[in-house]
């Protein structure tokens, strides 16, 4: 199940929608965010955005692609868009580190969290492990996090990263693997159909005759 959910100035945290408004991939549409069509991003402008992605059984992730956006610096209304510390910065380039966080939660795959109204100290202190990514655009991204694994992952535009830039992304695939065992390569599809494809995750011997009739499987 893939959930889309960003943080406040105020530090809480809100669910939002999750789609794929263009096909560069997964973007997230943020409580109170003006209506921009297909430019629904998941960046760390005017708060901090991330999706959740829950798991029938604990995976890995190897490799992700994350299209990159260059940000506007004004908003719609001529007010001018701010880090996710609340910063001004300029806004002539495009990068697009990412926040990758693991963990096992107690809470059911299909599921929703219910992380609305929680602050990102709590969501953070429920994590086993986190890092960023350091990619200056570059779409696909290798995410070297040797044994990290978990039920539960959160990616995002990058928080505490490599640099102070702004960061915005489309996620456009996933390399995950299952604890020991092989990788599926999965681009990423519209948010309504994770809950019919994890249901089979578990069944990796169906997945596996599945890859070989594919080229590119989808997460089963």
């Amino acid at each position: 199940m893939v959930s889309g959910w960003s943080r406040q100035f105020d530090n809480t945290i809100k669910q939002g929608a999750v789609a794929s408004w263009d096909p560069n991939g997964l973007g997230i549409f943020q409580q109170g965010e003006p209506d921009r069509g297909a430019l629904h991003q998941v960046d760390n402008v005017n708060g901090w955005e991330f999706l959740s992605f829950q798991f029938s059984k604990a995976v890995t992730l190897t490799s992700g692609v994350f299209n990159s956006y260059q940000l506007a610096a004004t908003n719609p209304d001529g007010t001018l868009q701010l880090n996710w510390r609340g910063d001004t910065i300029g806004r002539g380039y495009i990068d697009n580190d990412a926040f990758i966080g693991w963990g096992n939660s107690p809470v059911s795959w299909n599921s929703n969290l219910g992380l609305n109204s929680y602050n990102q100290q709590t969501v953070f202190g429920q994590l086993s492990g986190s890092m960023n990514t350091n990619s200056d655009g570059t779409a696909y991204q290798k995410l070297n996090l040797g044994t990290a694994s978990g039920n539960t992952w959160l990616i995002g535009a990058s928080i505490d990263g490599p640099d102070w830039r702004n960061d915005a992304f489309k996620l456009a695939g996933l390399t995950v693997r299952t604890v020991g065992g092989t990788s599926v390569v999965s681009p990423v599809p519209e948010p309504a159909t994770w809950a019919m494809m994890l249901v089979g995750f578990a069944m990796v011997g169906a997945a596996a005759r599945y890859r070989r009739r594919k080229t590119t499987a989808v997460i089963a």
